[in-house]
């Protein structure tokens, strides 16, 4: 007679009609409740870091920009992912996951708040990828608005037309989960539902990872190197490589998803992996464009400064900078405020400016007053002296 095995039993109780008994193998239920702590550690890590980054963004964004269109959807967004990971953690205390009502499949007992908590999660989720969606839109066309038009066009378009699919395949799988879980039931049958909505978000992930990292190909292509130098950089290419790499973490995610692994669920750190990179990028973009603008800005000499033209494209060269922040508060060219702090001292290398997005670096109304008043102080000084 072999040696006992106590690991090798059978947990034996009996439904509700006190006959019907179930038996349950004791690696089974190890497993179970492995897998168990494993998501509530991950749901948890990603709630928190979704509270961590709200507050980053709210604190190191400006008040005068928290209301661009940018930011207003990370702020949703980030709200979303963290109603939406509560929401999801709430139910590993729950009474779905007590022992005899998830064994036996038997959730009679179980109140009708508890599922309502459930369907609210999957309804945050399909909220989730919206925001998402439609962050990852206005990012795009931020850094597509500047390509020829044809290109532009063209791009925008696919985008649109891959963020239709993907949101229209989560509501899909929305509505399908929502039914199987107020009947209490399992959603195997509707299994071809969630392999598109699965699908169609990876595939709108890799679209915008590499439209993202399209620039950076190019560069590649043409210059033979892999990044420009720093010192050629305006803040939409700073905007586009730091967006362009991060997105390279959702995709591996999105690409874990088909594969089988022992107490790790990534579906969830997709969603909240790109939630949390778009404001990553965008702030990193912010603090290298400031600290750029400090190093080339005020001490740099900006007498050969060119800047295009608001009107027929071709450019000028602007005599002083006074011209640069007078033209600014006259709002006739936008983008040259940010030109003139971020492109400020490369006179030797006749570089053209190219428009960019005046919310990565937009000097502040006092700024650019404060330096007007100086020149103009000087040039009356001068101006003085010259009549003496």
């Amino acid at each position: 007679m072999g040696a006992f095995n106590p690991y090798t039993q059978s947990v034996r109780f009996f439904e509700t009609d006190g006959q019907t008994e179930i038996q349950i193998p004791i690696p089974l239920i190890d497993a179970f409740n492995e897998e168990s702590v494993s998501i509530s550690i991950n749901y948890g890590t990603q709630l928190g870091a979704c509270v961590i980054m709200l507050l980053v963004l709210l604190i190191m964004t400006p008040m005068d920009k928290i209301r661009r269109p940018s930011t207003v959807l990370y702020i949703i967004a980030l709200v979303t992912c963290t109603i939406r990971m509560a929401l999801l953690c709430s139910f590993f205390p729950s009474p779905f996951n007590e022992f005899y009502n998830y064994w036996a499949g038997d959730y009679s007992s179980v109140g009708q708040r508890h599922f309502n908590v459930s369907v609210a999660g999957n309804c945050f989720s399909a909220l989730l990828v919206i925001s998402i969606e439609a962050a990852l839109m206005n990012q795009a066309w931020t850094m597509v608005r500047l390509w020829p038009k044809v290109a532009k066009y063209c791009l925008a378009i696919l985008s649109a037309v891959v963020t239709l699919f993907t949101i229209v395949w989560r509501l899909v799988y929305t509505v399908v989960l929502t039914q199987s879980v107020f009947a209490a039931e399992s959603a195997r049958p509707y299994r071809w539902v969630v392999q598109w909505a699965i699908i169609t978000n990876a595939v709108s992930i890799c679209w915008f990872c590499a439209l993202f990292n399209l620039k950076l190909i190019l560069h590649l292509i043409s210059h033979r190197s892999i990044l420009p130098s720093a010192r050629s950089l305006n803040p939409m290419d700073v905007l586009v490589m730091t967006n362009g790499l991060l997105m390279i973490i959702p995709v591996i995610f999105t690409g874990l998803e088909w594969g089988h692994w022992a107490n790790f669920e990534s579906a969830s750190l997709t969603l909240t992996s790109v939630t949390l990179i778009l404001p990553l990028g965008t702030l990193a973009a912010q603090r290298f464009t400031q600290s750029y603008g400090l190093e080339y800005g005020p001490s740099a000499d900006n007498s050969h400064i060119i800047v295009p033209m608001s009107t027929h494209g071709s450019h000028r060269p602007l005599k002083d900078a006074s011209s640069i922040t007078n033209s600014s508060r006259a709002g006739t060219t936008p983008q040259i405020s940010v030109s003139s702090r971020c492109e400020g001292g490369m006179a030797g290398n006749s570089r053209f400016i190219e428009p960019v997005d005046v919310e990565l670096g937009q000097i502040d109304d006092a700024s650019a007053y404060n330096t007007a008043s100086r020149v103009r102080v000087d040039r009356e000084f001068e101006q003085r002296e010259e009549r003496l």
